[in-house]
């Protein structure tokens, strides 16, 4: 196995934020390094870094003794693989089969060798249901399955890993981390995590960011177990307090058929989880709901219908917050955008540039309101996505997929934020794969056999 190691890794953005400092790192080989940290600590940096797709301020990566940046990437493909935060930048084909085809022939295999190893990840994966499918038409968790397959599909010795089970169900995440444990018998392993779930028998060393160092963990101390999450409150929805109701719903995606005359209102001043496994519908409900795809069926807030109402008015009162942080922006700065949701606010009483200042400093984005929303972390962007969706305070909110990359103090920190907009009476539906939150929700809807589901209290959760 070629020798892989970063010697005195700084990086400074801006010449002022340094995110970590004389960096050096060696990775025993057939063994897994979970790196954690708070929310842009520089852990993706770093794995940019470290994939030579970065450079840093100062110091060098060296792969064999060789500076990694200096490796054209066709070769260095061979050796390290790298799986980014955000994977939808992963995928430019139309789908997942030509972007591994054309991947694989660029490491100038046969034909017959190309198409062996996509046979192989697609039984490994699952993928033979969605590796042919439009890459646009896939679930979040659907395209993360995909992408982790195909950076396995590489066969590097070496694996980094940026938060690869962000938007996974929990079936799927183990299914993933049991491949991990194979896979560890001839490739090394660096990934990042904030769900430290399922590492206790797989990680052979823990590094944690704090104050610019990686400093070692007790692995000994992650959690061995998950528990069973059950439902600890559920709500009887009145009519009066309806905000939003899905009625004879019926939507389908590429023909398959994702909702069958379903029935869901939601309750305002109320947070809600929806839960299901990836591709069973959830972001594509979430869709209907903002007059982004068809749907047969009612959807109506405050007796206005969707089909009848302009989208203009309707998406004033109905607002979605993205999957993908980045398709919420529109403007140049993290300032502008909170500036120009501050214009738009529902609730100006409440949102004094006072208090957006008080949830600026709650949220830590003090130091971003310069800086342009598409080049700040993931976690970062998270943050501002939804501060910008609290400002606007729409009647309906919708989440998909939002806490995905939070650190737990920012998750904290969220769910005191979402609480304040029920209290100006906002109905919240959030979707969510980490269930280490489910006392926060006030009810929890699961989506399954194309029906919603108000689950009672005590049931158990499949997210």
């Amino acid at each position: 196995m070629l020798e892989y190691e970063a010697r005195n890794l700084t990086m400074q953005i801006h010449q002022q934020s340094v995110l970590f400092k004389n960096l050096s790192l060696k990775f025993k080989s057939q063994t897994l390094t979970l790196i954690t940290g708070e929310n842009g600590c520089g852990k993706s940096t770093l794995l940019k870094i470290l994939s030579g797709q970065t450079l840093s301020t100062s110091g060098k990566v060296l792969l064999n003794n060789q500076p990694i940046h200096t490796i054209v990437p066709s070769a260095r493909a061979k050796y390290v693989a790298y799986l980014p935060q955000n994977v939808r930048h992963y995928f430019t084909f139309n789908t997942g089969i030509e972007q591994f085809r054309f991947a694989l022939a660029n490491l100038q295999l046969s034909a017959a060798e190309i198409e062996d190893r996509i046979r192989q990840v697609v039984v490994a994966f699952n993928l033979n249901k969605i590796i042919n499918q439009p890459v646009l038409s896939l679930s979040g968790g659907e395209l993360q399955r995909l992408a982790f397959g195909l950076v396995v599909s590489l066969g590097a010795e070496y694996l980094l890993l940026d938060e690869p089970f962000a938007n996974l169900d929990q079936e799927n995440r183990q299914q993933l981390l049991k491949i991990l444990s194979h896979l560890k018998r001839h490739a090394t392993i660096i990934t990042t995590d904030h769900n430290l779930t399922g590492y206790a028998a797989l990680a052979d060393q823990w590094l944690q960011f704090d104050h610019h160092q990686l400093l070692a963990q007790d692995i000994h101390k992650l959690p061995t177990k998950s528990n069973v999450s059950r439902v600890t409150h559920t709500v009887t929805v009145e009519k009066d307090d309806t905000e939003l109701t899905f009625s004879q719903l019926n939507l389908a995606v590429g023909g398959k058929k994702l909702l069958h005359q379903a029935t869901l209102s939601l309750p305002c001043g109320k947070i809600g989880l929806l839960c299901g496994k990836n591709g069973s519908g959830k972001s594509t409900l979430f869709a209907a709901a903002t007059k982004q795809t068809k749907f047969t069926g009612e959807i109506i807030h405050n007796e206005l219908s969707l089909a009848q109402t302009k989208a203009q008015k309707w998406l004033r009162q109905v607002t979605l917050g993205f999957q993908n942080s980045e398709n919420q922006f529109i403007k140049t700065t993290v300032n502008e955008e909170l500036m120009s949701a501050l214009h738009i606010t529902c609730h100006p009483e409440y949102w004094t540039k006072q208090q957006l200042q008080f949830w600026i400093n709650q949220l830590h984005i003090e130091n971003l309101l310069d800086e342009s929303p598409y080049f700040i972390s993931g976690g970062q962007q998270k943050k501002v996505q939804l501060l910008i969706l609290a400002i606007i305070a729409s009647p309906v909110i919708l989440l998909d997929e939002i806490f995905a990359g939070l650190d737990s103090q920012t998750t904290q920190t969220v769910f005191q934020l979402l609480k304040k907009l029920c209290q100006l009476d906002c109905a919240i539906l959030v979707v969510d794969h980490q269930l280490n939150q489910l006392p926060q929700y006030d009810y929890v809807v699961e989506l399954s056999q194309q029906q919603l589901h108000l689950l009672p209290k005590g049931a158990s959760v499949n997210a």
